[in-house]
């Protein structure tokens, strides 16, 4: 990006970091930029009420960012810290539609809690949501019987996008 990095480090004192980015200004209005954006992706309107999710995600930002996201297309969001507690909400809640599974977590990880979910309910579709982009990452966390991965950090769209594959009529039947 053109920018800089500098560190100024002293054992048992402590380290100042300091960082530059470029500005460059654009001639295009960001009234005209965001205009020109929502003309060339068409848009869609995405909207699930009756519909449950459990975001099973250790990280209480990640846990209210996804819930904000379900909350704006009227998806009920259930919470689990670990993959132990969201076997649990499995096996409690049965109008759980979908679970959105974080691999790395606390007590008992997605790969663990995976098999065990799908052993309660197999047709339960389970999304991984992962900072693992690797293909034998991938591969790996397919193998435990999840249906699908989205990578971290998750996008607004791709979330969406992914939650319609599960949630279109077509794949309700």
């Amino acid at each position: 990006m053109g920018g800089r990095i500098e560190l100024d480090s002293q054992p048992g004192r402590g380290s100042i970091f300091r960082f530059t980015l470029p500005f460059r200004r654009h001639d295009e209005s960001s009234t005209e930029r965001i205009r020109r954006q929502s003309l060339s992706r068409p848009r869609l309107d995405y909207s699930w009420p009756g519909r449950t999710v459990l975001v099973a995600d250790d990280t209480p930002t990640v846990q209210f960012y996804l819930k904000t996201l379900l909350d704006m297309v009227q998806v009920k969001c259930l919470t689990a810290a670990n993959g132990l507690e969201a076997v649990e909400l499995c096996r409690q809640h049965p109008e759980i539609d979908l679970v959105l599974m974080d691999i790395q977590m606390p007590i008992m990880n997605g790969y663990e809690a995976i098999p065990r979910i799908k052993q309660l309910r197999p047709e339960l579709p389970i999304v991984a949501q992962t900072a693992y982009a690797f293909a034998s990452d991938q591969e790996k966390i397919l193998a435990t019987g999840c249906d699908d991965y989205l990578t971290k950090p998750v996008r607004k769209d791709t979330l969406l996008e992914k939650l319609a594959q599960f949630f279109s009529p077509s794949a309700v039947e």
